[in-house]
């Protein structure tokens, strides 16, 4: 690569990152505050149940057969490739078959309702009625969000973050506290409504209603094996959930939602970087369509955001528990089950960019093969959790182990191509050292810094935490430089701010 172009690269890709990341961050905080006044309204049997509505949205959303998938992919390759008919193309089409496909779907879960109203809570069955005005309202939000992606316009994808989380708040406040459960629906209704009317509004998308059965067809080809390998990870994330609700029951269920929440939580921040270098990792992959060209977008990227998470899952290790037991006391068995959980976040985190690797290189079906593998060592190890009372913390650790067995073979797979067996040990150094690192950090100083005041003694052992992990910035300048960048690009936008 040029030098020029990878130093003008790379300041593209960190201004997004800094405009992304602080809309981002900005959106995880008032995020937060919808989290606690959601389960303080609630309570552990409606979130229950919310939780499990939640997990039935999330499945449905997977029904777009891979076409959704296929547009992440080729829009952006599209416009590496400069032939942006074709990704106007790509666009339209998706846009056109969803359309089609989410009639077919809403009328069953509706016929479904129905068909199990006598078995079900009155409350679960309402849920069950309304979900089809989710469905489809989130449905098209998710896909004017992927275009956004697309087309790397992340200053408003971060503006519309925001908006959705203030939205999501005030809709809380206003409707939750009342009405509750009965609430909660009318709040996702109207908030797919409002986030689809601001991004349109902004972004101006001119979506045409254009049915190319060939094109579908060739879209679904691409991208159906990655759609069941994403629709399997659905499962597998859900599957935990799905298992509490049937062996434990809806409060537990409850309980476990802190966990849920904290990897939403982290695992949200991560995806704010792998969103911002998904798109520049595929135009570049399309200029040439050559993964040697783009190799260090995977290695650098997968280890650097290694370090990042590390810290960010340290921090949220020592500082949740305090928010839980303050805010939202009632939660508080939940939290042994959410230390647990953030081993799975680092290692979700760490497979991100493999996937994407994976999918140009043209090895899809792996992805496939592992997920399966994966959910059915899931549920053999839940089952096993449960039934020797390990409760839902026996679960967390179980699919925490079951997401570093992904993390593992997605590296094999995709170092294969990369590196030799020493480049291989040497990256599983990289990536797992600050994980281990931040382990042993949180052990000595939960040893030696104790208080009788939680409060005090949280935020001394967070200050120790951040001092003792200063390292990792000077790691990361080192390996990448991108600290110089930004500054660089702090005190040019400084200047010119002047200069006006």
């Amino acid at each position: 690569m040029d030098k020029d172009y990878i130093l003008d690269r790379k300041k593209n890709i960190l201004t997004d990152m800094i405009a992304f990341g602080v809309c981002g961050y900005t959106s995880q905080i008032i995020g937060f505050f919808v989290s606690i006044f959601l389960r303080r309204f609630l309570g552990p049997f409606h979130m229950g149940v919310w939780s499990f509505v939640r997990v039935i949205i999330d499945y449905s959303l997977c029904t777009h057969i891979g076409t959704a998938t296929a547009m992440y992919y080729k829009v952006p390759f599209y416009n590496g490739k400069g032939e942006k008919e074709e990704a106007d193309t790509v666009q339209n089409v998706v846009f056109s078959f969803l359309t089609i496909i989410s009639i077919p779907i809403i009328l069953c879960i509706l016929i479904t309702a129905f068909i199990l109203k006598d078995r079900m809570s009155e409350e679960l069955f309402i849920g069950f009625l309304v979900f089809p005005l989710i469905f489809l309202g989130q449905r098209f939000y998710t896909f004017l969000v992927m275009l956004l992606r697309g087309h790397k316009k992340f200053v408003l994808l971060g503006k519309s973050y925001i908006f959705d989380s203030i939205v999501h708040l005030l809709l809380i406040l206003l409707l939750v506290y009342k009405f509750k459960l009965y609430g909660m629906y009318a709040a996702s209704i109207l908030l797919v409504i409002f986030n689809i009317c601001y991004i349109q509004y902004n972004a101006r998308f001119r979506l045409r209603f254009v049915l190319l059965w060939g094109k579908i067809k060739d879209y679904i080809v691409f991208g159906f094996p990655i759609f069941v390998a994403s629709f399997l990870n659905v499962m597998l994330y859900g599957v935990d959930r799905l298992m509490i609700a049937k062996m434990l029951g809806m409060v537990p269920l409850g309980y476990y939602s802190i966990a849920i929440m904290s990897r939403s939580y982290t695992v949200g921040v991560s995806k704010s970087f792998a969103s911002v270098i998904s798109p520049y990792f595929i135009e570049d992959y399309g200029k040439t369509e050559d993964v040697l060209y783009t190799r260090k977008y995977v290695l650098t990227y997968t280890e650097i955001i290694a370090c990042v998470m590390a810290v960010i899952l340290g921090c949220v290790y020592i500082a949740f528990p305090v928010f839980v037991d303050y805010a939202i006391p009632r939660f508080h068995p939940g939290l042994n089950a959410m230390k647990a959980m953030l081993f799975s976040t680092f290692f979700m985190i760490a497979s991100g960019l493999w996937e994407n690797f994976l999918v140009v290189k043209n090895r899809r079906i792996i992805l496939v093969i592992t997920s399966i593998s994966a959910i059915i060592m899931n549920i053999i190890l839940n089952y096993i959790a449960i039934k020797m009372h390990f409760g839902i913390v026996g679960v967390a650790t179980a699919s925490a182990f079951t997401t570093f067995l992904v993390f593992i073979i997605f590296s094999i797979t995709g170092m294969h191509y990369l590196e030799n067996l020493k480049g291989l040990i040497l990256f599983f150094v990289r990536v797992l050292s600050p994980l281990i690192l931040i382990v042993i950090e949180i052990l000595l100083i939960e040893h030696f810094i104790c208080f009788a005041n939680p409060i005090l003694e949280c935020l001394m052992r967070l200050l120790l935490f951040l001092i003792c992990s200063l390292g990792v910035a000077f790691y990361i300048n080192k390996r990448t430089g991108a600290i110089n960048i930004i500054i660089n690009i702090l005190r040019d936008k400084f200047i010119k701010s002047k200069s006006v």
